[in-house]
């Protein structure tokens, strides 16, 4: 399971516990959050779903905004993460691992932003969107300097990214077909995910 938990509920009467609530009713092995505000939000939501959940955030942020909790086992000293994502090894059942990285990905760097842009008049200016100079999102994963020192048990099999982007990242291109030059290109944010054997994003297969 993927939630964006917006703003950890703080723009709803009673938000954390309404998330809790929904969470429980799902009943996920594994749930990947986004906007965390906080390591005490996170605890406290928790400890609304109960004893047998624990969770782990983005440790170099005072914001964390991404994390991953489960009913299952972490493995800490598997935590990795990107300037936009976490990923942790967990034990699942006490006889099998998953490794799953949650992700927050840049609502900017959507392509199809460009391309309803009717000044547009290639392919690389969409792309380019998809490239930005700083969090680079699914990039970071597969071949950032990040990733280069974290365990190497994370690019094992079985992983799964839980991609938590602000506007649909794995989409093609083919609304454009009705505005211009009848473009059809995979998003940048799915191919640095898929190339990279193993990887399943949660929203494309489950």
């Amino acid at each position: 399971m993927t939630f964006n938990l917006w703003i950890s509920g703080a723009n709803v009467n009673n938000g954390l516990q309404k998330i809790a609530k929904h969470i429980a009713l799902i009943n996920p092995d594994i749930a990947a959050l986004q906007e965390v505000v906080s390591i005490d939000a996170l605890n406290n939501l928790t400890a609304l779903l109960g004893d047998e959940w624990t969770g782990i955030c983005h440790q170099s942020k005072d914001s964390p905004d991404v994390a991953i909790i489960t009913k299952h086992e972490i493995h800490s000293q598997s935590y990795a993460n990107t300037s936009r994502g976490i990923g942790v090894r967990i034990l699942v059942d006490s006889w099998y691992f998953v490794n799953v990285w949650s992700v927050h990905l840049d609502y900017l760097s959507y392509g199809p932003y460009a391309a309803y842009n009717k000044l547009v008049t290639s392919m690389d200016q969409i792309m380019a969107g998809e490239s930005p100079r700083s969090g680079q999102g699914a990039s970071e994963i597969v071949g950032g300097d990040n990733m280069m020192k974290a365990p190497t048990i994370l690019w094992s099999s079985g992983n799964h990214v839980c991609s938590g982007g602000d506007k649909p990242a794995l989409n093609t291109l083919q609304t454009v077909n009705l505005i211009i030059e009848n473009w059809i290109q995979e998003l940048a944010k799915t191919l640095v995910v898929d190339e990279k054997e193993g990887k399943t994003c949660t929203e494309k297969s489950v």
